[in-house]
């Protein structure tokens, strides 16, 4: 059926057939307040505790400077540039990073979610399933990306969603 309307149909799998690039998003306040909470999900950081809040302020910095620097070349930036750009304050936060941003779902400087491309697009999200913070992370950008460029051209979408019960669990 996507074939038929033309869509891209993406399988997240071991072979790259799905993979996200949050970084890729256009730069807005917006959009690195959404990347700096992101990465806080993906870290565990609350600010709870003094630790924690002070690797909180250190990721929106990295998230600031790192655009600041980069300007508009979104492409040029992923979780491992975040993470080099984090550098030995958040040691132990920096090896997270590194580690994540070396999966199949995240290493890319591209995103294979083009809305542009065609207007249908689907996501066997099955391979997730068993990892709930992997599956929360990539959710948690889906419903942000969907709802910024919904907001961004002025067009609403359709989100179906077949595993709702497990996000839910996990956001």
């Amino acid at each position: 059926m996507t074939d038929f309307f033309e869509g891209q149909y993406n399988t997240a799998n071991t072979d790259g057939g799905f993979y996200i690039n949050p970084f890729s998003l256009k730069d807005s306040e917006e959009n690195r307040q959404f990347l700096a909470n992101w990465i806080k999900f993906m870290l565990n950081i609350y600010s709870d505790n003094q630790q924690d809040n002070k690797a909180s302020q250190s990721i929106d910095k990295v998230i600031r400077d790192t655009y600041n620097y980069m300007g508009d070349q979104k492409n040029q930036i992923n979780l491992l540039e975040i993470a080099k750009n984090l550098g030995s304050s958040e040691q132990d936060f920096n090896e997270i990073l590194k580690s994540q941003g070396e999966k199949i779902y995240f290493k890319n400087f591209q995103d294979c979610l083009d809305f542009s491309k065609s207007p249908l697009s689907v996501i066997n999200m099955d391979a997730f399933a068993s990892d709930k913070k992997l599956m929360g992370l990539i959710a948690m950008y889906l419903f942000h990306k969907l709802f910024f460029e919904a907001k961004e051209h002025n067009k609403p979408f359709f989100y179906s969603l077949m595993k709702l019960k497990t996000i839910l669990c996990i956001l």
